[in-house]
Order: C-alpha cells, then structure tokens, then sequence
C-alpha cells in the first residue's frame, strides 16, 4: 500500500467514527480543539494531518491514536 491508500483510509476511517458518534465535522473540531477545515480535509485526505491533530481528533472520538491508525491499516489492506 502506498501513503496515500493510507491517508484515504485513515479519513475515512475518522469519518465513520465520527458519524457513529453523530457528530458533524464542526462538532468534532470543537471537541478536538482543531479547526473544522481540518477535519474535512483529513477526512478527503486532502492533507497530512499532524501527529497533535490526529492525537487531540482520536481523543475527541473516544479512542486511541493508535487504535485510529490500527483501523486505519485495516481498512486499506495493510495488514
């Protein structure tokens, strides 16, 4: 897999958990402390979110960096 197949699948995988916590993007942001632009663009894999971001966005949806990345690796094939 490459790192974009990561990124994409780490966006959608922030995405998903954010709609099982029904939580708008803006409300994710709020509760990340992260500015809402930022959560879109990680979510469409515009960017490459920041080790900060990703670690105040996996706070805010109850769950681990590392579990985040460990779904993420999952879902683009990379385990």
């Amino acid at each position: 897999m490459t790192k974009e197949a990561l990124l994409e699948a780490l966006g959608k995988e922030i995405r998903a958990r954010r709609k099982l916590k029904k939580l708008t993007q803006a409300g994710l942001a709020l509760r990340a402390n992260v500015h809402p632009n930022t959560v879109s663009l990680i979510e469409r894999a515009e960017t490459v979110a920041g080790v900060d971001a990703l670690f105040d966005i996996s706070n805010a949806l109850g769950t681990t960096l590392s579990q985040l990345i460990k779904a993420a690796e999952d879902r683009a094939g990379l385990r």
